[in-house]
């Protein structure tokens, strides 16, 4: 049986639970399975989504400045994910005017000499901001469905906390945008010997995308 939770103070339709069944008591939170994110894996690296670099291909080649990269969100089924897109960005670069042009240490284009303080093909590459990085208040909330649950949620260094308080344990956390689709998913297993006690459930959604972020600041995540 599958129950549905609906937050109503702080986002509506952002978090989707189905009933825990079979699963042991006593097992420790790090038996939980990793949670299926909106982001990019690429060379051991995490890339946010949306957020744009060059390629580095690593010695001896190191950084590409004329291939930029971009993690895009693709759907698939009713969930969102990452996807790295790359393209070679030289043609874009502006015709110099001058009959020897030159091309300065990480840049793309080549320029006049005279040209020096002349800007690059539009890069667009994602630099932190500072208000994405702040951290933001608690927000209570009011979970109804078939079953109910009340929770508090609280944002840290770009992650999401959230504990709550529910009539059955969920064994599956689904976060869902505007449009219904699922940008991240964790599974909760069976919780720590704390959360079987308190029957209180936490977890946490770590690199929050920036335009979430923004969405949940302003609570239009609906």
């Amino acid at each position: 049986m599958q129950w549905a939770l609906v937050l109503i103070a702080l986002v509506a339709r952002s978090v989707v639970a189905r009933r825990a069944g079979g699963i042991p008591l006593g097992a420790e939170e790090s038996h939980r399975r990793p949670s299926k994110s909106s982001e990019c894996q690429i060379g051991g690296e995490v890339r946010e989504l949306g957020s744009t670099w060059f390629a580095d291909l690593g010695p001896p080649f190191g950084v590409m400045y004329c291939i930029k990269c971009q993690c895009v969100p693709v759907q698939k089924k009713r969930k969102i994910i990452g996807k790295v897109h790359c393209k070679n960005i030289k043609n874009e670069c502006p015709k110099p005017t001058c009959d020897e042009p030159v091309l300065y240490p990480g840049k793309c284009c080549k320029v006049c000499p005279e040209d020096v303080e002349s800007p690059d093909v539009a890069q667009d590459v994602t630099s932190p901001s500072e208000d994405d990085d702040k951290n933001m208040k608690y927000f209570a909330s009011v979970l109804t469905g078939d079953e109910t649950a009340t929770g508090r949620f609280s944002f840290h260094k770009r992650s999401l906390y959230y504990s709550f308080y529910a009539t059955s344990r969920p064994s599956l956390i689904q976060f869902l945008d505007p449009a219904g689709n699922i940008i991240n998913e964790q599974e909760l297993g069976s919780g720590s010997v704390y959360q079987n006690a308190t029957e209180k459930i936490c977890g946490v959604w770590r690199r929050v995308p920036r335009d979430y972020r923004k969405l949940i600041r302003k609570e239009q995540l609906t």
